[in-house]
């Protein structure tokens, strides 16, 4: 006879009863909720993003046939889940089931004699432990999802899609300019980062308007100074890729345009307030006050500039001087009115020997010279010396030490005679210093204002208007009314000085308020605007549609959209669309990005510029968005309960 094993048939009735009494409390627990929710969330969150991509690539193939572009704004999504469920279980003699007394004895009895003891139940038979039922179970969910969207339309679409984007520009450039890839070599990471800038320069400039140029960004042959953004225009990407190169300083010009004002007496306070609130401003030209409405213009350099007031400009009118061969130190000492100052001058600056003479000539001016002999130039009459207003020479760099509260520039190198008078700027120099005098026996400057902090090596200097910017005004009312829509740019190459740039780039004698100035060269200085355009300007130039027919092939080969009637394997996205042929009968199109093949290996370099340039456009999306709680409470919106 074999005998039973009675602690294991003990734990398995115990084992089973655990388990149904462990989905019976599982089905009254309702813990599927945050499973729930992280899928909601997930799931919307892809929706989303897929919806407005696929609506601009929509709108983007609208804008190729010219049909007009409409968008809607997702506003809110309300999403409740309700989960219900319901179980039973009925078990008759469930003690006796779990008695391990009775549990001995009925299985005693059955290996005893398993031919006489029989059991049965109504239900089901859990080793002669009772009867027992499960069920019925239920669950329910029930999912309630409200979602609103909003059209954008009139006010709003002119906000968002019709407005500048110049500070939009900004916030990009400067995130990719302190944000550059972290892997690679140092000049990988600049390369990059370069070519991310031009990327975005050539998705969001409608136009650049070059005031002058260089051999590497030379203005066009026929004079005209706009180049526009076109598919395959080469001189507009060189002066691209020409200023994000050099440029790596942005500043903002502030100036305002004066409007006609009529004032009695000077603005008081309330008057001052009461223009800020109206978004003027009062400004004083000379003695007067004038209203000026305010404008900002972003702008890049490739130096530091250093703001500061317009050079002081001397009386055109030619004042008089005095020539002596021999003067005594008693003369030259009696005989010096204010504002003038001796000077030995060479007849002919190249040879020592035909002489030199001694002129009293006033402050800024200095006797003509002959650029080919090198010789003081003569009247007609050949009588008398020729009196000019002196450039100053050249702006170029020295080097000197600096003592804080101190007025003297120490182990001054590279100065000369004529730099007296002039700028000097340089970090530890306040602004508006000029040079007072020039000692070069013992290598010290005088300047006319304490240096602010010391330095403990020599440091490097600008002499003249190497790094002064003055000419703001003129930047902001070359563009007036449309300020708001350009981005200045400005670059100064072998050492051009504020003079020169202001003559190369604002050379117009009506605007120009220094065009009595000396002419000095300005092949070294690159200057204009770029023209930002707005969204619905970017996606409609993207979209190849204001193209001539000649110049559409071209277009769509450098597009970063693809568009036709079937959809190629490699889009990321694409969006469909209708439009009416010539015919009058309606047919299907596609977009899609990126409009070039990846290729197998995933490295095609025009594939990686549309994915980039898409995701740039994407962000111009976002960004010219604004608060949709705000949106919401003007617009009545579409809602969809499901």
């Amino acid at each position: 006879m074999k005998t039973p094993q009675f602690p294991r048939l003990i734990q398995l009735r115990q084992l089973r009863l655990r388990c149904l009494l462990l989905v019976t409390v599982l089905a009254f627990t309702g813990c599927f909720g945050a499973t729930a929710m992280h899928t909601d969330i997930q799931e919307y969150n892809k929706q989303i993003v897929s919806s407005e991509q696929e609506m601009l690539l929509y709108n983007i193939g609208r804008l190729h046939y010219r049909l007009p572009p409409h968008f809607m704004m997702l506003a809110s999504i309300a999403q409740t889940r309700e989960f219900s469920t319901s179980a039973a279980f009925q078990w008759s003699q469930v003690f006796t089931a779990i008695n391990p007394i009775t549990t001995i004895a009925r299985t005693i009895g059955n290996a005893t004699s398993p031919t006489t003891n029989t059991a049965t139940t109504t239900s089901s038979t859990l080793d002669q432990g009772g009867n027992w039922q499960a069920g019925p179970f239920s669950a329910e969910v029930e999912e309630n999802p409200t979602i609103q969207f909003v059209p954008v339309q009139g006010a709003e679409f002119a906000q968002r899609f019709e407005s500048s984007m110049t500070q939009t520009l900004v916030l990009l450039s400067e995130e990719q300019r302190s944000s550059p890839p972290s892997t690679g070599s140092d000049s990988d990471q600049l390369d990059r980062v370069h070519q991310n800038q031009l990327d975005l320069l050539t998705l969001m400039a409608e136009n650049l308007y070059l005031l002058n140029g260089d051999d590497k960004c030379p203005l066009p042959p026929d004079k005209n100074r706009l180049l526009s953004n076109e598919a395959a225009h080469r001189e507009f990407q060189d002066c691209l890729l020409e200023v994000v190169k050099k440029t790596t300083v942005l500043q903002n010009i502030d100036a305002g345009f004066p409007i006609p004002t009529k004032a009695a007496e000077d603005p008081k306070a309330a008057d001052v307030v009461t223009a800020l609130l109206a978004g003027y401003e009062w400004d004083k030209v000379g003695d007067k006050f004038t209203l000026t409405s305010a404008r900002r213009i972003p702008a890049w350099f490739d130096f530091d500039p250093s703001f500061v007031g317009p050079p002081a400009r001397p009386d055109p009118s030619t004042p008089v001087f005095w020539i002596e061969k021999r003067p005594s130190w008693r003369y030259m000492n009696y005989k010096l009115p204010k504002n003038y100052a001796w000077y030995n001058v060479q007849i002919d600056s190249k040879e020592v020997k035909a002489g030199e003479i001694t002129a009293l000539l006033p402050d800024g001016y200095e006797l003509k010279r002959n650029d080919t002999s090198h010789r003081l130039e003569l009247d007609a009459q050949r009588k008398h010396y020729i009196l000019v207003k002196s450039s100053g020479g050249p702006s170029h760099t020295a080097t000197g030490r600096l003592e804080k509260g101190d007025r003297f520039n120490y182990q001054a190198e590279d100065f000369v005679d004529t730099d007296k008078d002039r700028s000097i700027i340089g970090k530890g120099i306040p602004s508006n210093t000029f040079i007072s005098t020039v000692d070069l026996r013992k290598h010290t400057v005088e300047l006319t204002h304490a240096a602010t902090e010391s330095s403990p090596s020599d440091r490097e200097l600008s002499v003249g208007d190497l790094g002064q910017f003055w000419y703001g005004p003129k930047v902001v009312h070359f563009v007036w009314p449309v300020a708001n829509r350009y981005f200045y740019f400005e670059l100064r190459h072998d050492n051009a000085g504020g003079l020169a740039s202001e003559q190369a780039c604002f050379r117009d004698p009506a605007k120009n308020a220094s065009a009595t100035d000396p002419v000095l060269p300005t092949e070294g200085v690159v200057c204009g605007y770029f023209e930002i355009g707005t969204l619905l300007e970017i996606m409609q130039r993207l979209s190849c549609a204001g193209e001539p027919l000649d110049q559409k092939s071209k277009c769509y080969d450098n597009s970063i959209f693809g568009i036709g009637t079937e959809v190629p394997k490699w889009a990321d996205t694409y969006a469909p669309f209708e439009h009416r042929t010539s015919s009058g009968n309606v047919e299907k199109g596609w977009v899609w990005v990126p409009n070039h093949d990846p290729g197998p290996d995933n490295k095609n370099a025009d594939a990686d510029r549309d994915r980039r340039m898409f995701l740039a456009l994407y962000k111009l999306y976002q960004l010219s968005l604004v608060d949709t709680s705000k949106l919401v409470s003007g617009i009545t919106p579409v809602t969809i309960s499901k």
